[in-house]
C-alpha cells in the first residue's frame, strides 16, 4: 500500500491537480503549439466553407432541374430547338410559311425580312 508511519502518524501518497508555474520553455513550446492549432483551425474553416460552397451550388442545380420537370409535368409540353422549312413568298408575295419538319404543321405565316426580299429582288 502507499501508506507509511512518519513521527508515528499515518502518510499515505495521493496525486492531485495543482496550480504550477510554467516555466519559459514550456510557455514558448504552448506558444508554438497556439500557433500551429490556430493555423489548423483556419485551414478547416477554409475547407469548410469550400465544401460548403460546393453542396449550396450542386443543391441549386437538383432545385433548376426540379424547377424544370415540374414546368413540364404541369403544362405538359418544353421547348425544344426543331427543324424548320420557310417557304418564301408564300401564302403571297412579302410573306413566308414556316413549317415543322418534323410534323409538318405549319407553325405560323412571317413577314419577309429585308435580307429574303433583297434575295429575291437579285434571282428576278
Amino acid at each position: 500500500m502507499n501508506k507509511k508511519q512518519e513521527n508515528g502518524k499515518e502518510v499515505k501518497k495521493s496525486v492531485r491537480h495543482l496550480r504550477c508555474q510554467l516555466t519559459d520553455q514550456e510557455l514558448l513550446q504552448s506558444g508554438k503549439e497556439l500557433a500551429d492549432r490556430s493555423a489548423e483551425l483556419k485551414a478547416l474553416e477554409t475547407s469548410k466553407a469550400q465544401v460548403t460552397a460546393d453542396f449550396g451550388a450542386r443543391m441549386k442545380m437538383k432545385e433548376a432541374e426540379i424547377e424544370i420537370l415540374t414546368n413540364r409535368m404541369q403544362t405538359g409540353y418544353e421547348h425544344r430547338p426543331i427543324h424548320c422549312e420557310e417557304r418564301l413568298d408564300n401564302p403571297k408575295p412579302g410573306q413566308k410559311m414556316v413549317i415543322r419538319t418534323d410534323t409538318g404543321d405549319t407553325i405560323g405565316i412571317e413577314n419577309m425580312t429585308a435580307d429574303e426580299m433583297q434575295r429575291e429582288l437579285e434571282v428576278a
